[in-house]
């Protein structure tokens, strides 16, 4: 098994248990077959990215969480704690950087 097949096993179990929710009810929730759901928490089968959006969807989490590396936390940043901020010299419009991040780097939005 691959690491990327260990992950959406490991997700998918872990998010259908956290929801109490049965094969068959994901599966049906999901419009999939029971065996696929089975399959996949055990490693295997080559998921189409279509399967894991509609077991995302049925499970309410992003589809990244099938496919990311690592659990990432959410950072909360109050008003007035954020970065500098640059005014739009022809506009009303003020950005501010919460985050850098390094070139290619993938985000949720």
């Amino acid at each position: 098994m691959t690491d990327l097949g260990d992950r959406i096993a490991a997700t998918l179990r872990r998010e259908r248990e956290r929801r109490d929710l049965s094969a068959s009810e994901l599966a049906r929730r999901a419009g999939v077959a029971k065996a696929t759901v089975s399959q996949l928490e055990n490693g295997g089968g080559n998921p189409s990215v279509e399967t894991l959006w509609a077991l995302a969807s049925a499970l309410e989490i992003p589809f990244a969480d099938f496919v990311d590396e690592g659990a990432h936390s959410p950072t909360l940043i109050r008003a007035g704690e954020a970065g500098t901020a640059v005014a739009s010299a022809s506009s009303a419009y003020v950005a501010v950087l919460l985050s850098a991040s390094p070139p290619h780097a993938r985000r949720d939005i």
